[in-house]
């Protein structure tokens, strides 16, 4: 049987080692984070430390238990770090201030990685694109008509977070179930249109809730209190659909034309998929395998004060 570390013998270990700890909510996490860190860390789920449980008030418990061993050592600083979601917790005054606890500037991880960077790598990944066809009048193409998709997410999570906010609140949804105790999937945020006219009703009520908390619509707001899970698929779902019109559209001289239409070699045209069975659960794999430099650049000078 593998054994199992305790957190005393995993911080031991890092300070011996001069490997960091990073402490992380849960498992989804570990290889995101060992991508960014540059895998020079000790990446570990709270979970499979005894005593913890999954989730971001266990990282918050065992950093507080930590922080004792660092008064009296401060050196251990530079060797520990848990990092949580700025999720509803945050709009809740709940995340105590710890030397080495680190929160999130979006709701989760996954959202870092729904940015134009990305999409241009994702477009270099699925078509024959070339740099001279990446421009303005492309990526309004592509994203142009995702306001409405992102408004339906923002109104959905608005519910879900005044839901996790206000105890006294019946929310029609939770981040995890709504309230007939049906899970809240990705999916459903996207195609449930019954439940979406529900809270569409309360979309008055939700924006007074918003400005309570300073809050109103646009994409950073949005990757602030969405799930990046349903941020991530919904992105993936919307942009492959997009990329699937832009050979047509290329034909058509709706974008930029690529040098095989130009001479009606259509069949050759670089914005053709390569797999045209391309799905959009493998878009968010290639987008959480890519990284965008600028918008995880905190991140980085994060981990650079660690060792």
């Amino acid at each position: 049987m593998m054994k199992q570390y305790d957190i005393d013998e995993l911080v031991s270990t890092a300070y011996t080692t001069e490997r960091p700890l990073i402490l992380v909510e849960g498992a989804d996490d570990i290889q995101i984070y060992d991508k960014i860190s540059g895998q020079k860390y000790i990446i570990k789920a709270i979970e499979t430390v005894p005593d913890y449980n999954e989730g971001n008030k266990s990282v918050i418990d065992a950093i507080t238990y930590l922080q004792e061993k660092i008064n009296n050592k401060p050196k251990l600083k530079k060797y520990i770090l848990g990092i949580i979601d700025r999720d509803a917790r945050y709009y809740r005054n709940e995340i105590p201030e710890l030397e080495c606890l680190f929160v999130l500037k979006y709701y989760s991880i996954e959202s870092h990685f729904v940015t134009q960077t990305n999409l241009e790598k994702v477009l270099f990944e699925v078509t024959n694109i070339h740099s001279e066809l990446l421009n303005k009048t492309l990526f309004d193409f592509i994203e142009n008509d995702i306001e409405k998709t992102y408004k339906r997410l923002y109104y959905f999570s608005l519910e879900a977070l005044k839901n996790a906010c206000i105890s006294s609140y019946q929310g029609i949804i939770g981040y995890e179930r709504d309230n007939d105790g049906k899970k809240v999937t990705k999916g459903r945020i996207l195609k449930d249109d019954q439940l979406f006219k529900k809270i569409n009703k309360k979309q008055n009520e939700l924006n007074i809730f918003a400005g309570s908390l300073n809050l109103s619509y646009n994409k950073d707001v949005i990757k602030s209190i969405s799930k990046g899970k349903w941020l991530l698929y919904i992105y993936s779902h919307f942009i492959l659909k997009k990329i699937k019109l832009l050979q047509s559209s290329c034909k058509e001289k709706k974008i930029n034309q690529c040098q095989y239409c130009k001479i009606q070699k259509y069949d050759n045209c670089l914005y053709k998929l390569k797999n045209k069975n391309i799905q959009s659960d493998y878009v968010e794999t290639i987008l959480l395998n890519k990284q965008d430099e600028k918008e995880l650049q905190y991140l980085y000078d994060r981990f650079s004060e660690l060792g």
